[in-house]
Formats: structure tokens, C-alpha cells, sequence
């Protein structure tokens, strides 16, 4: 078999090896692309012609047996196209691509219709070349091309692709002395009227041409003596007068359903010339000067496609972590791509809902036309930056604005922060409702780890997961990393179950000789044991006090009968002590007891060891200020009861060597705050006051 258009190829050799910048240059014009299958020919090259190109062959009577066609530059537009074929008839319609016709089985096509789907203003026009007619006239949209029923065959074909006619204003006017004008004979910024002849314009005639069906026109003109007509004129009706010798003075002209298109004239006046273009129901002319109307001219604009970055803002600090703005034009959008100091950062989500933009903007009567993206800021480095955006519209036409913005510096960058989440695997701390503290500590404290690490900190956690590390590793651990503040969380518990709030402690010297600590238990043999405590004389709970739920004595560890304390000497109802406090009983200051700012001792002033002997946090003065800011934000953050700042000798405040704090979330006693201390979003909450008050402790 020959090959099929040698030259065809050769020259699409030679546009490979030697592009041309007007070979190479891409269009953004809807385009028809298409190939046929000849009689002992075989196929075209693939998709080798296009808009009005001949595909076949004209003079050697060899049939078209197959073709196929495709678009380009026409995003969501289809061509669909169906062959009538010798002793076949029609086949099925196919699209975009797909073959139409046969191949290899010597039939002839005789008949082809095209049209298009989805592609509002556009046609499709194409003819044939058939078997003794020649060329044949020029068909659209669905129409048949070549014969049917006469077994002639089609030797060639031609298709096109029919752009939307564009809008287009008509105009007339009714000169003194001379009457009308050609009917519509104006259009499109020409001048209706007389120019230096002294004529007036007395009425006009004005409509659209090549718009939808819903799109009008209206427009009012001032007459000498009567002043603004009563009523709009609209879509090629009269406005002004005629036979009664009366000039227009001016004329107002608003354009409506039309999106992406603005109405635009001036008039020239009497005495001063031609005025300055205005637009969409502004006033042309005078009124109240007696001057006439001689000249008018109207056009319809295209409004520009903008693109505006509303967020962030230009040379601002970018904080909110949201990419937005608007994008605008006659054409809708498929994509807007951002791009952050040149590096694709993906695509904004676009269509949302923007009213301020159509009230600015009426010509295109749009209204979802806002876009946005989220984007973390903090994944960039402190300093300036430049946003893009590039919005691609559905016409292929790309728009973009860009910006400066700036990152500022996290706030915590630098700093190093150990967060202890109290309790942990063998020790359940309090427990109330079937809730176990360690398990609240553990995801308030898992929310601040992400939060502190969003402001720039370090963090270093005690424990991650359910496991147990003593009160001396994680002092320990705050100390060897040199943390500058440490947090240890925890929840309440009473034995009142109205009591409710937040607290937090701060290392105070109770001048206790020995240790109480419900955290320090071991596993013996499988039974949970209080750690061996020695406590001076005197110093035991009176016969019938409750501990705090949560810190009871695991089965199997009760004393001996005969032991128990006698009865009647429980302490009363709300002089409960916080679960996992190491104080006496008795010893808890109430809420709001805190000691007046500025009365602490000064760091550096207090003793080097406590009564006991133990080294003991040197820095006290620190830690009651970091308690404080924690405490008001926590409070500021979740609204919850503030039981105030307070002194403790809690271990793991005191041995640490650094500004260190435990904080007491809540009761866990309480059904109401229980309820609330198990859901994320109020630990989001704690976890929040705890880094916002961490930042305003560093002054942040």
C-alpha cells in the first residue's frame, strides 16, 4: 500500500527539526482537529488537519471510509459526529476521537453529520466533496453533508469551528430638519447625529444584536420643556420626540443581563463639544441649561477578566493561614494554581460566594466568584515572601496578581518546653465515671505538643503513650535537656461532686519532712502498693477521712483489721484535696488565696534545700509568674471556675531546676467538668490557654 501524503510528512519532519517561532506558536482559539481514512490510502497522520483544512482526495474518485475528530482549546465542550456508510446506513454517533465510518472493508461513506455539545455560541460548520457534485455548499450543527440514497461517495471533507457572534449595540437618530437615519445604521462607537452642522437631536432609536435573549438595553432622554421622560425605552423603541421641533438634552443608557459587558456613550452638546464617555445610567448632556443634544455615540465594552489577592495582605504579617481572593471575567474559571515564592503550593478552591464583587462589579452579574486555600504559614521561614496566584479561565486567557507578605518569627522559636502528662500506665490516677485521669492528661497534653510546636517551641513529653515513668526521670528529664519551662497536667477529684474548676501550683516550701506522693507506686506481684512513705509522728489522717477518688488503695492492700480509724472524724463535704497533690490533708489553700503579686521572694533569695533535704526549684519567682499567665488564659480560653495560684511541694516542681508549674484542669469528680475534660475540643481549649500562656510569660 502506498504511503498516504509523503509531503504531509516530510513537513511535519522538518517542523520538529526546525520550529519556527510562528510554527510554535500556541493558540488559545477553539480549534477542530481531524484525520480520514482514504480508499488504498489509509489513515492521515494523526489529527494532521484542521479548522477548514481539506481531509481526503480531490480528483482520484477514492472514497472517505472512516474519520475522526476532535477539539481543542473548548474545556467541557464535545463533538459528536455520525457516518452514513454504503449498504450500512447510519451508524451509532461517536465522539472526540473515536472512529466514524469502517476501515477495511472497502465501503464508502456518502453521508457525515457533526455537531457540538456543550459549547453555548459556538457551530460547527463542515461540507463535502462528494462522488460528480464536487464541492458542496457549507452545512452546520447537525446538518447532512454529502448524499444519502444516491451511492456517491465522499472524496474529502472541510471543518470549522464558528466563533459566537459578538454583541453588538445599533443605533439611529431623528435630526432636526434632516428626520432619520438609516434604521440602525450606527453601531459600535459610530456617531449618529449631525457634527458641526447645529442640528438637534430630537429622539433615537438604540438596541442589541448577537446577545441572549434576556440581555436589554434602556435608555431615557431629558426633552426641552418636559424634562426625563416617564419611562424607559428599551430594546429599539423611540425615545424623544418627533414633529414637535423639541431638542433632547441629555440621555441616560443602562445595559442589563448581559454579564461581562459594559455600555459606554457620550453625547455632543451645543456651545461645548463632545463630553467625557460615561457609563450604565450616568447622565450625558445638560439639563437645565437649555443646551441640545447634536451627536451621540454608544458602545458595548468587554470588561476586563481581574483577579484580586485579598489575603494575605500586601507587606502585612501573614497570620491566618488562608490564601484568598477574587477572579472575574466574561469566561468562567477551571483552575487557580498559587504559587508561593515560585514553588506550587496546589489549587484554591473556587466559586465562593462574593456579594461585595457583584455589587462593585454589576456588568458581569456574578456573584461566586471568591476563592480560597488554606495554608500554614509557619511552614516558611521568618521573613518576606511573595504569594501568586495564576487563574486560568475556560477560554484558556491567564490572569494573576501577586503580593509581598510577611512571616514574622514564632513566637516560641528557640525555647524549650517539657510537657508532663501526669499518671500513666500502671497508675490510673482519679477516677470517676469510668474515667481515668492518666487519659485526659495524656491528650490535653498530646494537644499541646502540637500547639507549642506550632509557635516554633521545642517540646520534649515525659510520656506519649500509656506508660509510667517515675517522678524522678521526669524531673530528670526536664533538667538534662535544660528545658526552659516545664508543665506537669493533671485533673482534680473531691469528694464533693459540685465542686468544679481550674488551679495551678507553683513550687512553695510546705516545710514538710517526708513525702506524699499518690504517684510514686510500684508493681508488686501484680498488686499496685503505695510506695513505702514515712510520715513523722503525728502527722496521720484522722480515723475516717476520704482520700480523693482515684488515689484508694488498690485490692488487697488494706490494713489489718482492728486499724481503721474510728468514726465520725471525716473531714466536711468540699475540703477536698487534688488528686495527685503530695500535700497533707488539710493543707490546700483555697481558691483565690494566692499570695499578692510582688510578695514572692525574689530568685536566688530562698534556701538551697528543704527541711527534708531535698534540692529544691531555684526558680520560684518565675514559676509563681509562669503559673499566673497559664492560669489566666486556661481560665480566658475555657471560661471554667478560677480556683486561683498556688503554692505546692509537689516533686516534680520542685526538683526541677527551671520555671515549672502543675496545673489542675478540673474535677474529674464533677459529672459536668468530667463530661467536658473528655471531649478533644476542650482539651483543645486547655491546650490552647496553656501555649497562650506560655507565649504572654515570655511576653509574646
Amino acid at each position: 500500500m502506498k504511503k498516504f501524503f509523503k509531503s504531509a510528512l516530510v513537513l511535519a519532519f522538518f517542523m520538529f527539526i526546525f520550529p519556527t517561532e510562528e510554527l510554535s506558536a500556541q493558540t488559545i482559539d477553539p480549534s477542530v482537529q481531524y484525520y480520514s481514512h482514504v480508499e488504498e490510502y489509509g489513515w492521515e497522520y494523526d489529527f494532521s488537519k484542521a479548522d477548514g483544512e481539506e481531509s481526503g482526495i480531490v480528483g482520484e474518485k477514492k472514497s472517505i471510509e472512516g474519520i475522526s475528530l476532535r477539539l481543542s482549546n473548548m474545556p467541557g465542550a464535545s463533538i459528536e459526529y455520525q457516518a452514513h456508510v454504503e449498504n450500512s446506513g447510519w451508524l451509532p454517533w461517536v465522539k472526540n476521537g473515536q472512529y466514524a465510518g469502517t476501515t477495511g472493508q472497502n465501503l464508502q461513506m456518502e453521508g457525515l453529520k457533526i455537531k457540538l455539545v456543550n459549547a453555548p455560541g459556538y457551530s460547527v460548520e463542515y461540507r463535502a466533496h462528494v462522488e460528480d457534485y464536487g464541492w458542496q455548499a457549507w452545512v452546520k450543527d447537525g446538518k447532512i453533508a454529502g448524499t444519502v440514497g444516491k451511492g456517491k461517495q465522499i472524496e474529502a471533507v472541510q471543518v470549522r469551528i464558528i466563533p459566537p457572534k459578538k454583541p453588538s449595540v445599533k443605533y439611529d437618530s431623528h435630526v432636526q430638519e434632516i428626520g432619520w437615519e438609516k434604521p440602525f445604521s450606527k453601531s459600535n462607537g459610530q456617531t449618529s447625529g449631525s457634527v458641526g452642522k447645529g442640528k438637534r437631536a430630537e429622539a433615537f432609536h438604540i438596541k442589541l444584536e448577537n446577545v441572549p435573549s434576556n440581555a436589554k438595553i434602556s435608555y431615557q432622554t431629558h426633552v426641552q420643556n418636559t424634562g426625563w421622560e416617564k419611562s424607559w425605552a428599551k430594546n429599539g423603541q423611540l425615545s424623544g420626540t418627533t414633529g414637535k421641533l423639541l431638542r433632547t438634552e441629555a440621555i441616560k443608557i443602562k445595559l442589563e443581563n448581559l454579564p461581562g459587558y459594559n455600555i459606554e456613550y457620550r453625547t455632543q452638546v451645543q456651545n461645548r463639544g463632545w463630553l467625557p464617555w460615561v457609563s450604565n445610567g450616568e447622565i450625558s448632556g445638560t439639563t437645565g441649561s437649555s443646551l441640545r443634544l447634536e451627536s451621540l455615540e454608544i458602545r458595548l465594552v468587554k470588561a476586563p477578566s481581574m483577579v484580586h489577592l485579598d489575603s494575605p495582605n500586601v507587606n502585612s504579617a501573614f497570620q491566618n493561614g488562608s490564601i484568598s481572593g477574587w477572579a472575574i471575567g466574561n469566561e468562567d474559571v477551571s483552575k487557580v494554581e498559587v504559587y508561593i515564592d515560585d514553588q506550587y503550593k496546589g489549587q484554591a478552591k473556587y466559586g465562593l460566594s462574593r456579594p461585595d464583587v457583584e455589587r462593585c462589579y454589576p456588568a458581569y452579574n456574578k456573584s461566586k466568584v471568591g476563592f480560597s486555600m488554606s495554608f500554614n504559614p509557619q511552614t516558611l521561614s521568618a521573613g518576606e515572601h511573595v504569594v501568586k496566584v495564576n487563574v486560568t479561565y475556560k477560554s484558556g486567557e491567564v490572569k494573576q496578581d501577586m503580593q509581598q507578605f510577611v512571616v514574622k518569627s514564632k513566637d516560641l522559636e528557640g525555647k524549650t518546653i517539657v510537657i508532663d502528662a501526669g499518671h500513666g500506665g500502671k497508675d490510673p490516677g482519679a477516677v470517676a465515671g469510668g474515667v481515668y485521669e492518666k487519659d485526659i492528661n495524656l491528650g490535653i497534653a498530646l494537644q499541646t505538643q502540637k500547639k507549642l510546636e506550632a509557635e516554633g517551641a521545642t517540646v520534649i513529653m515525659t510520656r506519649s503513650g500509656d506508660s509510667f515513668p517515675s517522678l524522678e526521670q521526669r524531673a530528670a528529664i526536664a533538667n538534662n535537656n535544660h528545658a526552659d519551662a516545664f508543665v506537669s497536667i493533671h485533673v482534680n477529684s473531691s469528694s464533693s461532686t459540685s465542686t468544679t474548676g481550674i488551679e495551678t501550683y507553683y513550687y512553695k516550701d510546705t516545710g514538710r519532712t517526708a513525702e506524699i506522693e499518690e504517684e510514686e507506686l510500684i508493681l508488686d506481684e501484680d498488686v499496685l502498693q503505695d510506695e513505702q512513705r514515712t510520715e513523722p509522728a503525728g502527722t496521720e489522717e484522722p480515723a475516717g477521712t476520704k482520700e480523693p477518688v482515684g488515689t484508694e488503695e488498690p485490692a488487697g492492700t488494706e490494713e489489718p483489721a482492728g486499724t481503721e480509724e474510728p468514726a465520725g472524724t471525716e473531714e466536711p463535704e468540699g475540703t477536698e484535696e487534688p488528686a495527685g497533690t503530695e500535700e497533707p490533708a488539710g493543707t490546700e489553700e483555697p481558691a483565690g488565696t494566692e499570695e499578692p503579686a510582688g510578695t514572692e521572694e525574689p530568685a536566688g533569695t530562698e534556701e538551697p534545700v528543704t527541711q527534708s533535704g531535698q534540692v529544691k526549684n531555684p526558680a520560684v519567682a518565675q514559676s509563681k509568674r509562669l503559673a499566673e499567665c497559664i492560669q489566666a488564659a486556661v481560665i480566658k480560653e475555657t471560661g471554667a471556675t478560677n480556683r486561683g495560684v498556688k503554692g505546692g511541694d509537689f516533686h516534680v516542681i520542685r526538683e526541677t531546676n527551671m520555671p515549672a508549674v502543675l496545673l489542675e484542669t478540673g474535677f474529674i469528680t464533677s459529672p459536668s467538668e468530667r463530661a467536658k475534660l473528655v471531649t478533644p475540643s476542650y482539651q483543645a481549649k486547655i491546650a490552647t490557654g496553656i501555649t497562650n500562656g506560655i507565649k504572654n510569660y515570655y511576653g509574646k
